[in-house]
């Protein structure tokens, strides 16, 4: 049973729009089962993320007599939280890029190569890493101005900034990497497309956000039941006992925020791809052109 609204009852553009977002993430998904390999990029990025904390937690380790000499802490803090956030941010941009390039092989109907997706990311090398730098610059701006002004005011300048950052680039990658836009031509080429084709095409990331949302939601959820079974086996018991059941839904709960997490970054990429595909005037072999056009509402 699907539930809707009154006012999606009251208004079958609203459940149009709803099929559309969700029939778009399918065809999204079953694109990215074209090449399955395809997930091992954001389990590549969370590996350099993980090298990357562990060598700058090593460096504040190693910088603690200095610190402690010049009375430098905070300082050091300062540009090590940043470097940590521009390179986290540098592996997002060219994960993402590797997985666009993949993504395009496949809507051009030829069999994706990791390789040559790389390489291809890499070509461009200049023009993501600048992009890298001032997304990460850009949220260490709305992170400073949170906490400074703290609170719901803070939040909500964070909240808004950001989002208006992620629709107002929405297309930037694919326009460096397809359209060897520089990084500040590509942030103005997808603010352009937005802006003339805005209509339901951030509905399709939304349908995603939410599906994959809920897969984490019933990973906690499975985490949590495997918390509460150990806790009623043992309450009564002076033995220490670890169910198997308890076992198992942790593992279940584990792999689906992990899946989820991996799944999130490959399947917005590929809906990235398939819509800027779309609003260049490409043909796409895995998607319906007919919901893809119900993504765009040209402006007159």
């Amino acid at each position: 049973m699907t539930f809707m609204t009154p006012a999606e009852n009251a208004n079958p553009a609203a459940t149009a729009n709803r099929k559309t977002g969700r029939a778009i993430f399918a065809q999204a998904f079953n694109a990215l089962k074209k090449d399955k390999r395809v997930i091992l990029v954001p389990v590549v990025a969370m590996a350099a993320n993980l090298f990357i904390f562990a060598a700058i937690a090593v460096g504040w380790i190693l910088l603690i007599p200095v610190m402690d000499i010049y009375n430098a802490t905070n300082t050091v803090d300062y540009v090590l939280g940043a470097v940590m956030y521009l390179a986290f941010a540098a592996t997002h941009v060219f994960s993402q890029a590797i997985i666009m390039a993949a993504a395009n092989d496949i809507f051009e109907g030829k069999k994706a190569d990791l390789g040559a997706a790389t390489k291809e990311a890499f070509s461009r090398f200049g023009s993501l890493f600048l992009f890298a730098i001032l997304e990460g610059t850009v949220g260490l701006i709305l992170r400073a101005i949170a906490d400074n002004l703290k609170g719901i005011a803070g939040s909500l300048v964070r909240f808004v900034g950001g989002l208006a950052w992620s629709i107002g680039t929405y297309f930037a990658i694919p326009g460096i990497l397809f359209d060897d836009l520089g990084a500040f031509k590509s942030i103005g080429e997808s603010g352009r497309l937005i802006k003339s084709k805005w209509g339901n095409v951030m509905r399709s990331n939304v349908v995603a956000g939410a599906i994959i949302a809920l897969m984490i939601f019933g990973g906690f959820a499975s985490i949590v039941g495997g918390v509460a079974l150990f806790a009623n086996v043992n309450s009564n018991s002076s033995d220490f006992s670890l169910p198997a059941g308890s076992v198992a839904l942790w593992i279940l709960g584990v792999v689906l925020v992990l899946f989820a997490g991996l799944l999130q970054g490959a399947i917005l990429a590929f809906l990235k791809v398939a819509l800027y595909r779309f609003a260049k005037g490409k043909s796409s072999a895995e998607f319906d052109s007919s919901l893809l056009n119900a993504s765009f509402k040209v402006k007159n």
